[in-house]
């Protein structure tokens, strides 16, 4: 009979997994068939991940604040290695993110003194209540939650994780495998997401001195615990000092910290609540918060010395510093738009719905399992309402993207005219490459027409192939004729402006026109591009330079400009370069500031041999935020008359009231593939 009953329970369990499933497919497929399901933003992990996959120099992306790491790229690179239709892989990756978090869900409430069955049920029943709130009407189209999007909810299975091995350690003692796992574990959510920090490692070292204070745990055990915490944050900086070493370039984050006044603070929660208040759902959960937490410290408080009731209370008193924690948030980032803070805040709104079964079991206790039943039953009637309606109104889930009239004109010019490469705004151009069925290469730009680099791999920019030394042909632009969006697409005056009258203007619907030219040139453009190529010249050529000083390639997006490591020329004054023997070469790599112009004067002996400008990077790409661009390469075609008689010295001299930082200057020796490259003395 005990037999019967165990297996039962285990199939009971199986049959609650079907429940997070079918809800976690109708919410993908319902993400995906919005017009706006995708945007740059979000598809930014999945440029990160093909890139890995497609084997691209990795140095130098531009990775923003949610670094996507981890667990987020975890998950989704073995999905988009398995599965290239954008839909299809998302929604793989949605299952295993979901299969995560009730499995976390399931330990913490293990760790609460559940059975495994019984806090399986729990986990299952919360995330099912928490995705079908996503398709209630009242609910905006605009708040749908989807793991894949880019709002921070990654977090939440490290966090919950980390949950539950405290809760774990101070019942039963920590091992040190738990320890170490944990700090790497919790480490890596922390550097991929700071706000891990506020929302959940914050709280939980409060958590631990109040019950310290309160001797409701021993001196060893906060000890232990709060080494824990403080490994993990120190492994987050550790690992970012690690990428930046490597070439990662980051958003900085400590530009956005600080202390905002009582006016700045009055007018966050304006606009907060400005944005919640037509979402009642949000603004209910919201307050659910702090309500979810309160009744289980009033309850077991006073008992916390038994295990049961200590889960209990110590989870409750998590979730009301958590909440406070998060509302600090708001006072030391200063003025923030709404937007922003409605995403900061997507993680303790959803905490409540998660828990909510797990909370409702806890304050009912072992002695009222009948009234937990019961409301976990109205959770599986409320889940089975929602679902089925929602079956009933859309039919089953067809996971096809919205196929845009811009998406449609750019196809036709990849099929009919082979044009696969152009620019675009930066909220339409990654999107559009992956809507586009002959995934068109756009390349984001700014509504002034400089290059966009945010959450971007530069080499995106060149040819596929990383052996090509060649600058790629951009054959059009898109625009918009009537400036509509903010963030959108450049307007017509400053493309013409900057790269001249198209060819042909095709309609692509809306205000938007696609501007085909030959090839588009532009000074700035061009010198942002050889700028990008000059990487490849350094990684795949042999070269010769003058020194050790500036014979080790630094770039703005590898080295910051630090006056040991550059040689400064000052103002209005010569620099003399000196090389150890006589050198020619048709290519000279030179790194400087990006708005340094300087001249070069080459010398064989005593003789002169001419003079070449160097111009400055005018756009080098990298967004406000990312900090200064720092030093930029350039690639410059030497004169043939230089180039036959070889030189053994180079002045370098800077125009009255300016000064330069060259990072390094690298001398390409003559080579036949060099002889067609669209450099810039040749356009």
């Amino acid at each position: 009979m005990a037999r019967k009953l165990i297996i039962g329970r285990w199939l009971l369990c199986v049959l609650t997994a079907t429940v997070p499933l079918a809800a976690v497919l109708l919410v993908s497929a319902r993400h995906c068939e919005m017009a706006s399901g995708f945007n740059s933003d979000d598809l930014g992990p999945v440029d990160f991940c093909d890139d890995i996959l497609q084997h691209r120099w990795m140095p130098g992306w531009e990775i923003p604040g949610q670094r996507f790491l981890f667990p987020h790229a975890a998950l989704l690179l073995p999905c988009r290695w398995a599965i290239s239709s954008l839909p299809l892989s998302m929604l793989a990756y949605d299952v295993l993110f979901v299969f995560l978090l009730a499995l976390v869900l399931a330990w913490l409430g293990r760790e609460a003194s559940w059975s495994w069955s019984e806090a399986w049920l729990a986990s299952c029943l919360g995330i099912g209540f928490w995705l079908t709130i996503n398709l209630m009407p009242v609910c905006d189209p605009q708040f749908i939650y989807c793991p894949h999007t880019h709002m921070h909810l990654e977090l939440l299975p490290v966090g919950i994780a980390l949950l539950a091995l405290l809760l774990r350690g101070l019942r039963r003692g920590f091992r040190p495998w738990e320890l170490g796992l944990a700090a790497v574990c919790c480490g890596l959510g922390a550097f991929s997401d700071n706000l891990l920090i506020v929302q959940f490692i914050v709280p939980a070292a409060l958590a631990l001195l109040l019950f310290l204070v309160a001797k409701k745990i021993s001196v060893r055990a906060t000890v232990v615990a709060g080494l824990l915490l403080a490994a993990s944050v120190a492994l987050a900086f550790l690992v970012e000092q690690i990428f930046v070493w490597l070439g990662f370039r980051f958003l900085k984050t400590s530009n956005y910290l600080k202390l905002a006044n009582w006016a700045e603070i009055r007018d966050n929660v304006r606009d907060y609540w400005r944005v919640l208040q037509p979402q009642d759902l949000q603004c209910v959960l919201c307050m659910l918060f702090p309500l979810a937490g309160l009744p289980l410290v009033l309850k077991h408080w006073p008992r916390a010395g038994h295990p049961r009731r200590f889960a209990a209370c110590a989870l409750g008193v998590f979730l009301l510093l958590a909440y406070l924690s998060s509302l600090v948030l708001f006072l030391i980032m200063g003025r923030q738009d709404a937007a922003a803070m409605v995403r900061y805040s997507y993680c303790f709104t959803m905490l409540p719905p998660l828990a909510f079964p797990l909370v409702v079991a806890l304050l009912a206790g072992t002695a009222r399992r009948r009234l937990v039943g019961v409301c976990w039953l109205a959770i599986v009637l409320f889940i089975g309402y929602r679902l089925t309606t929602e079956f009933l109104n859309n039919g089953f889930p067809r996971f096809e993207q919205p196929y845009p009239e811009l998406a449609q004109r750019l196809d036709d010019l990849a099929r009919e005219r082979g044009y696969i490469r152009g620019l675009a705004g930066y909220w339409h151009a990654r999107y559009m490459r992956y809507v586009t069925k002959c995934h068109v290469q756009l390349l984001p730009v700014e509504r002034d027409g400089r290059p966009y680099l945010h959450i971007a791999n530069p080499e995106r920019w060149l040819s596929d192939d990383p052996a090509d030394l060649a600058v790629p042909e951009y054959r059009f632009i898109v625009v918009d004729k009537l400036k509509s969006e903010p963030a959108g697409c450049p307007s017509a005056d400053i493309v013409q402006e900057e790269f001249g009258p198209p060819r042909e203007r095709i309609p692509a619907g809306g205000s938007f026109e696609i501007w085909l030219y030959d090839r588009l040139q532009s000074p700035r453009f061009q010198v942002f591009l050889d700028s990008l190529l000059s990487r490849r010249y350094e990684r795949s050529m042999a070269w010769v330079a003058p020194s050790s000083l500036l014979g080790r390639p630094k770039d703005g997006y590898l080295t910051p400009r630090e006056a040991d490591r550059v040689l400064a020329v000052g103002n209005a004054t010569e620099t003399t370069v000196r090389f150890a023997q006589p050198v020619s070469g048709r290519v000279v790599d030179v790194s400087a500031d990006c708005d340094a112009r300087f001249c070069m004067t080459f010398f064989n002996g005593g003789q002169k041999l001419g003079t070449l400008e160097v111009p400055p990077v005018c756009w080098p790409g990298t967004p406000e935020g990312y900090g200064s661009p720092g030093l930029r390469s350039r690639l410059v075609v030497v004169p043939q008359a230089v180039r036959s008689a070889g030189w053994d010295r180079i002045d370098v001299r800077c125009p009255k009231s300016a000064s330069a930082a060259i990072g390094h200057l690298l001398v390409f020796r003559d080579a036949s593939e060099l002889a067609e490259l669209p450099l810039p003395s040749r356009r």
